[in-house]
């Protein structure tokens, strides 16, 4: 009941148990000049009701017995009504245009017993494979007021009562047990050196790290496995992402102190994308072979790299020694056909096309280019793509053997060197 414009500023909700025949003031908990504009029921809890009032929202957990704030982030604003989309609370205000918060599982949840367990892992709600924005991610403008979308992936919630003596770990699973992703509380979030950025640092989405402190922490999974190794120089063909899990039931496993919490997940396909699981499936299994082989090649380009820097600072001191120089000088020409050309910025960092077909660098920017290639699409990979994956198989298997006859042969030119008096050269990133 509403008599603000009779001067009363007094917040008024009555209840009936027994169709209207007797009713009572069920207020308790929203203070004097919050009057009440809206009052909605949750249709998955009985007795979780939500008040929205010139002051704000609230909630109440007992039937009306008792209200206490729901405003986290909301600006003092009157709200003017309120729905229930699914799992998401959404109100429109008076000025402030509609807010949503996503996914209410855990406050329908919320109780006295479950505040009390030590641990618990919530039941998540369904998660769909929904591709970003065509905008690349770009950030709007800071001047202009704009709210945040919801978290793109698997929203997974838990609750941690006391701080666990062990890291916590989170794993996904397929249908076969299989871990299709794991994460661990002890794992540092990778840094971004912001220099080397060719965009400004609020392109960058913060890492996901998963908490070990007490209280509730909610973690996104992205969809997808585990990105073979950072996109390093090869940003322009893939944005650092592993390749995407096909629709289908998951299961969540959450371990702290060595006992384990699990909870089903349905992945679910864009509604509005028509592809087969036949070809999804087709999909993921070329894409992971393309995964598989960066992540077997970016250690090795990253070691050669090493190599050759340390080779160019060696060759300069080395320059009154001929027969030193000439070693250096060798084994440097072998080891630049063998590494290829570096990355080149056209804005992202990129290899050059050109005739080089065999080198590291060259077969890793292939990996990259196929691997965005086939996940740039909800559909089976391309017989071009498969190709490409074929030749770049063919090829790779000699690269990598005269790559390690090379590295045999660095024990030899070590010795030189360290009878030189110099420094021996470390194959290391």
């Amino acid at each position: 009941m509403d008599r603000h414009r009779l001067d009363d500023y007094k917040p008024y909700i009555y209840r009936t148990h027994d169709g209207g025949k007797t009713w009572q003031m069920v207020a308790k908990g929203i203070p004097a000049g919050s009057f009440v504009n809206v009052v909605r029921e949750d249709p998955a809890r009985t007795g979780m009701l939500y008040a929205g009032t010139e002051l704000g929202i609230y909630v109440s957990f007992n039937d009306g017995d008792d209200w206490q704030p729901l405003q986290l982030n909301l600006p003092v604003v009157s709200v003017r009504d309120i729905t229930l989309h699914d799992a998401d609370l959404v109100i429109a205000t008076h000025g402030r245009s509609f807010w949503v918060l996503d996914d209410i599982g855990p406050l329908r949840a919320a109780s006295a017993v479950l505040a009390a367990e030590p641990v618990h892992l919530f039941q998540p709600v369904e998660a769909v494979r929904v591709r970003p924005g065509s905008d690349q991610g770009t950030p709007y403008p800071k001047e202009i007021p704009h709210g945040d979308n919801p978290p793109a992936g698997a929203i997974l919630d838990y609750w941690l009562k006391d701080a666990p003596a062990a890291p916590v770990t989170l794993e996904i699973l397929d249908a076969k047990g299989g871990v299709v992703r794991s994460f661990r509380s002890d794992e540092k979030a990778a840094t971004v050196n912001e220099k080397a950025l060719v965009v400004t640092l609020d392109w960058v989405r913060p890492a996901a790290v998963l908490s070990a402190a007490p209280g509730m922490h909610r973690f996104v999974w992205d969809l997808r496995y585990e990105a073979p190794a950072p996109a390093r120089g090869f940003a322009f063909f893939r944005r650092g992402g592993g390749p995407w899990v096909v629709p289908g039931e998951y299961t969540v496993r959450l371990t702290v102190d060595g006992k384990s919490y699990t909870q089903s997940l349905t992945v679910k396909l864009d509604p509005r994308v028509k592809v087969t699981p036949g070809e999804l499936e087709a999909q993921l299994a070329t894409a992971q072979a393309a995964a598989a082989r960066i992540k077997e090649l970016s250690p090795e380009v990253a070691k050669a790299a090493a190599v050759d820097k340390q080779l160019k600072e060696l060759a300069a001191k080395a320059k009154d020694n001929a027969a030193l120089s000439g070693a250096l000088t060798a084994f440097g020409g072998r080891l630049a056909a063998l590494l290829g050309p570096p990355p080149v910025n056209y804005g992202a960092p990129v290899i050059p096309l050109d005739k080089d077909q065999t080198s590291l660098r060259h077969l890793l920017a292939d990996y990259n280019q196929i691997l965005a290639a086939v996940e740039s699409a909800d559909a089976a990979p391309t017989a071009e793509q498969q190709s490409a994956l074929r030749q770049d198989d063919a090829t790779v298997a000699v690269t990598l053997a005269e790559w390690k006859r090379l590295l045999n042969d660095l024990p030899a030119l070590n010795a030189q060197l360290k009878q030189a008096g110099l420094p021996e050269i470390e194959p290391k990133p």
